[in-house]
């Protein structure tokens, strides 16, 4: 709710905007619960919050994700 709208709805508005006026869009859609945050109960409220892709995406986990979360990102 709060999440889509702050950045979902605005991210899908510009996309579309962007592919009127011709250009190319690619988009993705991350849901990997990270596992360090799903086993501390502090933050597993959280689940995939805002900017959690961000070590995927540039393919740079800096020893914060277990080893089967190093693999390259699916985009």
């Amino acid at each position: 709710a709060y999440t889509d709208n702050s950045f979902l709805c605005p991210a899908r508005r510009t996309a579309r905007w962007l592919i009127a006026s011709g250009s190319r869009v690619f988009t993705y859609y991350f849901t990997h619960f990270i596992s360090q945050v799903a086993s501390n109960p502090l933050l597993s409220w959280a689940g995939v919050y805002h900017s959690s892709e961000i070590p995927f995406v540039f393919h740079n986990p800096n020893g914060v994700y277990r080893p089967l979360e190093r693999g390259p990102p699916v985009l």
